[in-house]
């Protein structure tokens, strides 16, 4: 989706809409609900809670309504007769602003409860009613209330980095539907917009868009986990622009030292920053692990393992790729897919660097590969393709490998990649010959990302 801040919003709209609209629930439970959550919504209609608990258990003796394990599924005849019942009242859109409104508390509580110690039983609670949420965004935006649906988003957000890609299409479309509209969370709605871009291999224009949103930021480091400035650093770090990010991230930790999962998040994106400046990340390493240890939070761990990683791979590989596996496994202990496949994507570089046989190289990286570009997590799939590249020219394979290559290059990420990123052209290229190494570059240039993956598993 095309990121300019001067953009076809009615287009992207339309595009980002049908993305959710055709996604399939992700949960088992979709369209079901507590009791709880039915009382609540009651109360926003200023009905008694008795009376709902009444009706449900007359729809379910009647057989109206399912009833399994605490939660309530209502039958599709059910809710079509109950929808037209809501019409004809003309009490539709009241009950669905209290259902929006239920969705809106649950969010906030659910982001506080998913920073702590019990993240697991949060996870299980936001699977469970997934299809609530996304029901109340998707009305939030269709009533055009910006500060409504960018709320929802945001407070998401970290879900999109741990394990729920289909908040980068609702980054999408709030920021299509009200990137331009005044609003109170405008800047931290376009920050998360940056940071989806630079997920997705865009650094220039997650850069820019952090620039807009730091602009607009009317209380500079108040802003929900520091969007505008964590979007704007992720564009100056990766687009060669290393010292003015760390002096970014290096601002940005001190806003947060009063919030202990924040604090362990920016200790992590700060050892990046101090590591790309060329400075000693190991005080602030240390310190992070023990905030996180402190917190109790399983991803805080992952953070902080990983921030180990970065700080050791320099000097010692091995253990970086110890603390690697440890951060892969705290991630997956909640589920947490998306981070366990990003610290995977630094094992796989570190593997490479430990001269790690060519064949587990590709076994690890070709699966890894194809799920973060399933995730639109770009920034981390290309790096694996490079190491890819690499396997397959120790093994011979030197067509798949310059095909890899070409597609590598084509990348509009990292501006100025570390030697041990890039794969080796210059040797590739002495392996075919100059001809063929432009015949392959006119092959390539019809690929795709994933067309490369095809041919580095098949040759």
């Amino acid at each position: 989706m095309t990121r300019g801040h001067h953009r076809d919003q009615s287009a992207e709209w339309g595009i980002g809409l049908s993305k959710v609209l055709l996604r399939p629930s992700s949960t088992e439970d979709a369209g079901t609900f507590s009791l709880e959550s039915a009382e609540s919504v009651a109360a926003g209609v200023d009905l008694d809670p008795f009376d709902v608990d009444d009706a449900l258990a007359a729809l379910v003796e009647q057989s109206l309504i399912d009833h399994d394990g605490g939660r309530y599924r209502l039958l599709e005849t059910t809710r079509a007769f109950a929808r037209d019942r809501l019409d004809e009242a003309g009490e539709a859109v009241t009950f669905e602003a209290a259902h929006v409104g239920w969705v809106r508390g649950f969010v906030r509580e659910t982001r506080i409860g998913l920073r702590g110690p019990d993240e697991a039983r949060f996870v299980e609670a936001l699977d469970t009613d997934w299809a609530n949420v996304r029901a109340a965004l998707l009305r939030a935006l269709e009533w055009t209330d910006p500060d409504l649906s960018s709320e929802i988003v945001v407070h998401l957000f970290m879900e999109a980095a741990f394990r729920r890609s289909e908040i980068l299409e609702w980054i999408d479309l709030a920021y299509a539907r009200n990137g331009d509209v005044d609003h109170a969370h405008r800047h931290e709605l376009i920050g998360a917009a940056g940071w989806t871009a630079w997920a997705r291999g865009d650094a220039h224009a997650a850069l820019d868009l952090g620039r807009i949103a730091v602009a607009l930021d009317p209380a500079p480091g108040t802003a929900i986990d520091r969007l505008p400035q964590w979007a704007m650093g992720a564009g100056l770090a990766f687009t060669g622009r290393t010292g003015e990010a760390y002096e970014l991230f290096a601002r940005v930790l001190r806003t947060v030292e009063d919030d202990p999962f924040l604090n362990v998040l920016w200790g992590y994106l700060y050892t990046l920053a101090l590591i790309n400046a060329g400075r000693d990340a190991e005080e602030n390493d240390i310190r992070t692990e023990l905030a996180a240890i402190a917190l109790g939070n399983p991803s805080g761990r992952s953070y902080a393992a990983w921030a180990r990683a970065l700080a050791a791979a320099p000097s010692n590989p091995a253990d970086a790729a110890r603390f690697l596996s440890a951060s892969a496994g705290w991630a997956a202990s909640v589920q947490a897919v998306a981070f366990q496949q990003m610290a995977l994507s630094g094992l796989v570089q570190l593997k490479a660097r430990m001269d790690v046989p060519a064949e587990e190289i590709l076994a690890m990286g070709l699966p890894l590969a194809r799920s973060l570009a399933r995730f639109g997590l770009m920034g981390f799939a290309w790096p694996t393709l490079a190491q890819i590249a690499k396997a397959l020219h120790r093994l011979g394979r030197n067509e798949a490998a310059a095909l890899c290559l070409h597609v590598f290059a084509s990348r509009q990420f990292i501006a100025s990649n570390p030697p041990d990123t890039e794969p080796p052209a210059e040797s590739i290229r002495l392996a075919l010959g100059d001809d063929e190494m432009e015949r392959l570059a006119e092959q390539a240039a019809t690929l795709s990302f994933i067309d490369a993956i095809r041919i580095a598993e098949t040759g």
